[in-house]
């Protein structure tokens, strides 16, 4: 990920890389601390991220991990998804993917 791209938010921080293996398949994935919370309010923040995520057009070839701050934990639903969409247009729009 040294390589790669990043795109920071309040709510959380998106790290992506082209994939070396030359496949054109797009992944991704979600990581949510102890620091967000308990169990419950982790799998929560885990769970609204992968909704939000089935939206997006992540860029083709491309790696990615989002990564959720604590401020996630309390942001409501629109914005978590309004700050993720722009996250990844800051990233695809920094990389040639």
């Amino acid at each position: 990920m040294r390589q790669g791209n990043r795109s920071r938010g309040k709510l959380v921080t998106v790290l992506t890389s082209t994939r070396a293996d030359g496949s054109s398949a797009s992944r991704i994935g979600i990581t949510v601390s102890k620091k967000v919370g308990n169990a419950v309010q982790r799998n929560l923040i885990r769970r609204r991220i992968k909704s939000i995520v089935r939206n997006v057009s992540a860029p083709v070839n491309c790696l990615a991990v989002i990564i959720a701050r604590p401020e996630a934990r309390f942001a409501p639903f629109e914005d978590l998804s309004e700050e993720i969409n722009h996250c990844f247009a800051g990233v695809d729009s920094e990389n040639n993917f």
